[in-house]
């Protein structure tokens, strides 16, 4: 048998460094390990992630095709060509701008979201033809819509006739 199998105090004594000794190894192995995050492997996180964003950044298609809305000065350019200014600051970047996704069952949207899309493919199509820095007017047919949305509706469920209790 083993003395601190005979001496309770002992045994609690022993127990007790075996704790503490532990804890020490715990608390330097914390801290180097803490040491050794910080000094090699945070920085090349860093620098990984570094990268990756600048090889977006490099790899992020740059527009060409614009959707401005302007009015007409009523001055002409040296080309004897109308000036149009900018109405709004920013103008529509079709080019890089995602198609619409159908995600919808009911026919007339889907209907709907495929004619955006072939609009925006012929507005896509039309720009790239144009030679660079030049614009075009689009036909009468194009309107501009200014539109605010609806605030969000209290939604009750009071008239709801296909609504029933699942349990």
């Amino acid at each position: 048998m083993s003395a601190y199998q005979n001496d309770p105090a002992l045994g609690s004594f022993c127990f007790s460094l075996i704790r503490q000794v532990v804890n020490v190894v715990l608390i330097l192995t914390t801290t180097q390990l803490r040491r050794v995050i910080m000094t090699n492997l945070l920085p090349k996180i860093k620098g990984a992630v570094s990268n990756l964003t600048e090889k977006a950044e490099a790899e992020k298609k740059q527009a060409k095709v614009w959707l401005n809305l302007v009015v007409p000065t009523g001055e002409v350019d040296d080309n004897g060509e109308p000036i149009f200014q900018k109405i709004v600051t920013y103008g529509l970047a079709l080019d890089t701008m995602p198609l619409g996704k159908v995600t919808n069952s009911k026919s007339s949207f889907n209907q709907m979201v495929r004619n955006t899309n072939s609009y925006q493919t012929q507005l896509v199509e039309a720009g790239m033809s144009l030679e660079p820095g030049s614009s075009v007017i689009l036909n009468e047919n194009v309107r501009v819509q200014l539109y605010r949305s609806n605030d969000e509706v209290e939604q009750t469920n009071d008239d709801n006739a296909h609504l029933i209790n699942l349990f």
